[in-house]
């Protein structure tokens, strides 16, 4: 929503955002809580995103950046699988490590050669298979490399079994990868819409306005105001804003709850992910800015994803040191799906796991700060696999929609949809003054 605002603004038009929430953002967004800095869900900013790179200044959201690669946790070891051509000094650890073969490893390092000379728009032209079918059958990878590299890293990714993934997703994000990097904002994920919403001119976002219903030229909205001579009790004021256009920019579960929206479509089924967050009085186990991943996590297709097993664990802190309080660390571990216990039993059962990791006194110490559980964190594949992931802005009756559900399950895909329904829009409004 705040990117098609940006370019409705930049090419002059009068616009007006209403956000549901206190703050702009919707998933992506981030809270400190005493002193930390949590992201809702452990989220990277990949800087090779197309559009990321059409609509961020890099340097304002002072960058920091992960290493290329990733530790893969095998019992109570870790493996360094690392990129060969950007860090050479990694290549002895990476050619020893029990995570496939030479052949796999010097397949995978071909492959990312090759990135150098595709586009996006190739990678999407081509036939789309399950990206499990793409590691054996088009690249003709080991299992031991797909499940102790490649499955806990894009299940980390996309929330799902590689069983259920796109290989187009998969090899348009392994481009991203390998061209560009994997990199937090220094004050966070909320950054990233921080600055779209600073690009606007003042007052063009509106928080805490519910929208209850939208209709081609007029929405209808509710929010709460003061209530008479200075009572303090709010009071509900519902109020119609009409327009020459109306963009619907909300999640795909929040339409529910919006009348005029049922056409809207879009990829209705999503995935869940489950994020907890902990606190280090000092240095963390692993001070290098990389992401660890469970290299024994394999989510089954069809299956329930319900069991609480960590996929990967970051210090987020260790990237970019203002995450945490000087002195101290954060820890960020990730759960594929929403598991069904309460917060006790899931930090419970986390500790346990990472103890094997890290040791039951270095666990026992870390605090637990808080949990996120996003219940849609983001669309599924399966709906768009073998047709166009972007789908038309416009929709029959003369509303326009945007949204990662209506495009890639990436920040990437969310913001190329707010700039097409906002060209769409300007396109539109053109040929009516025609």
């Amino acid at each position: 929503g705040l990117a098609c605002a940006k370019t409705l603004c930049e090419a002059g038009a009068d616009v007006r955002v209403l956000e549901r929430s206190g703050d702009v953002g919707g998933r992506v967004r981030s809270d400190v809580v005493d002193g930390f800095i949590l992201d809702r869900g452990f989220q990277v900013f990949l800087t090779q995103y197309p559009e990321a790179r059409r609509v961020f200044d890099y340097e304002r959201l002072d960058l920091r950046e992960f290493i290329p690669g990733a530790l893969v946790q095998l019992d109570d070891k870790r493996h360094l699988v690392g990129d060969p051509f950007r860090r050479p000094q990694d290549l002895p650890a990476g050619a020893l490590a029990p995570v496939g073969s030479l052949i796999d490893k010097a397949t995978v390092a071909l492959f990312s050669l090759k990135q150098v000379a595709q586009v996006p728009e190739d990678i999407f032209a081509k036939p789309d298979m399950s990206t499990d079918s793409f590691l054996r059958d088009e690249l003709g990878l080991s299992d031991v490399m797909i499940d102790r590299f490649f499955r806990p890293f894009y299940q980390g990714i996309f929330l799902a079994p590689l069983e259920e993934q796109s290989s187009r997703m998969f090899e348009f994000v392994f481009n991203m990868f390998a061209i560009g990097a994997a990199a937090l904002p220094s004050k966070g994920m909320g950054e990233v819409p921080r600055q779209l919403e600073q690009a606007l001119p003042p007052g063009t976002v509106e928080t805490g306005v519910t929208v209850t219903a939208v209709a081609p030229r007029e929405v209808r909205c509710q929010s709460a105001v003061d209530g008479k001579r200075g009572l303090l009790r709010k009071r509900v004021a519902t109020r119609v804003i009409e327009s020459d256009a109306v963009v619907i920019a909300a999640e795909r579960p929040a339409l529910e709850d919006i009348s005029g929206c049922a056409e809207v479509g879009g990829t209705e089924a999503g995935r869940a992910s489950t994020a907890l967050y902990f606190a280090i009085d000092g240095p963390p186990p692993i001070e290098a800015p990389v992401l660890l991943l469970n290299g024994r996590n394999r989510l089954a297709s069809g299956a329930s994803s319900d069991a609480p097993t960590v996929n990967n664990v970051c210090f987020p802190s260790s990237v970019a040191p203002a995450y945490a309080p000087a002195g101290k660390s954060l820890v960020s571990v990730t759960i594929v799906g929403s598991p069904p216990q309460d917060d006790a039993e899931l930090e419970a059962s986390v500790r346990k796991q990472l103890a094997a990791w890290f040791g039951a006194d270095e666990v026992r110490d870390w605090r637990f700060l808080r949990s996120y559980r996003i219940q849609y964190a983001q669309p599924t594949q399966a709906e768009a696999r073998g047709s166009a992931f972007a789908r038309d802005a416009r929709l029959p009756s003369g509303l326009y929609r945007c949204g990662d559900h209506t495009s890639s399950p990436t920040l990437n895909g969310a913001l190329e949809s707010g700039r097409m329904a906002a060209e769409a829009v300007l396109a539109d409004l053109a040929a009516r003054r025609e």
